[in-house]
């Protein structure tokens, strides 16, 4: 984004301004990006933080590491093909064989193949770490990707493990301090987002197809496939992640992810005080050369 077109010039590309995003500032670390998650967990480990060597995945796809940028990037992943513990959530039947196939033979990790409801997150989660002398109530990271308000199944999470980072898809045309938050729907749990309908931010003619469909459902009594469920945007916005994750500071703000550490641990990633919220989005999201939403 054009310094020029951005509002109120937030996408600058003074000199000062980029040499801090490249170097931060004197005395400090080089500021983390997004999907810096090894960095974070080396830095922390040199400032004396004890890893466990375990992580959670909360939509663990097919299971690979993926390149920066591509569609299944996912740092969970990348630490459990790495030899860490990690206990991995996978709704979705499509991945299922491929996740067999990969990590049926750790004893260090446990597949949970299947969708789990927001009521049996902590439960499940209490259950699991209690199951294997490799799990721990305080893993490396919580990595949460749903498609389906994933900050209520991160808070859901934190009630019974404490994390040292949070890697989370938040909805970045959400800008900060709009707060947002998808409501839970059960029928969601197995519809993907092909499926759905498009959400209420879409063009006009998606807006008057849902209209004619609500209306017809009215007349007849007779639903559309998947009747209304998912209107409303996939996902939670910045400010609606930190509101639940009070016990977290963000790190860095990307075009589909963000990176949080427990506040506790903030200090020893030698890079200052955690960035203001709409400035990591604005620098992140906004101003990628790459995003689309705008």
């Amino acid at each position: 984004q054009p310094t020029i077109f951005s509002p109120g010039a937030v996408c600058t590309t003074s000199p000062a301004a980029m040499a801090a995003l490249a170097v931060g500032v004197p005395g400090q670390l080089p500021p983390l990006g997004v999907n810096d998650v090894p960095e974070a967990l080396r830095r922390l480990r040199s400032r004396g933080v004890e890893l466990s060597s375990f992580v959670i995945n909360f939509g663990t796809a097919d299971g690979e590491c993926g390149a920066a940028e591509d569609w299944n990037h996912d740092p969970a992943n990348c630490l459990a093909i790495g030899g860490a513990a990690a206990l991995l959530l996978e709704g979705d039947s499509k991945f299922h064989d491929a996740l067999r196939e990969r990590y049926g033979d750790r004893e260090d990790i446990r597949l949970l193949l299947g969708y789990l409801s927001l009521d049996d997150v902590a439960g499940v989660l209490l259950q699991q770490i209690g199951s294997s002398s490799r799990f721990s109530s305080s893993p490396d990271l919580l990595k949460v990707d749903l498609d389906h308000a994933d900050c209520l199944f991160t808070q859901a999470a934190l009630s019974v493990v404490h994390p040292k980072l949070l890697h989370v898809e938040y909805i970045s045309r959400v800008p900060p301090p709009l707060d947002y938050v998808q409501n839970y729907q059960s029928d969601l749990l197995s519809t993907s987002l092909l499926d759905r309908k498009g959400p209420l931010l879409a063009d006009d003619a998606d807006v008057r197809l849902w209209r004619r469909d609500e209306a017809s459902e009215r007349a007849t009594g007779v639903g559309t496939v998947g009747g209304s469920a998912g209107r409303e945007l996939t996902g939670c916005s910045l400010t609606a992640f930190l509101r639940m994750a009070p016990g977290y500071a963000l790190v860095a703000a990307g075009t589909e992810d963000l990176l949080l550490v427990r506040r506790d641990l903030q200090e020893r990633l030698g890079v200052g005080p955690a960035p203001e919220p709409f400035q990591a989005w604005a620098q992140g999201a906004l101003c990628h050369p790459l995003h689309g939403y705008h």
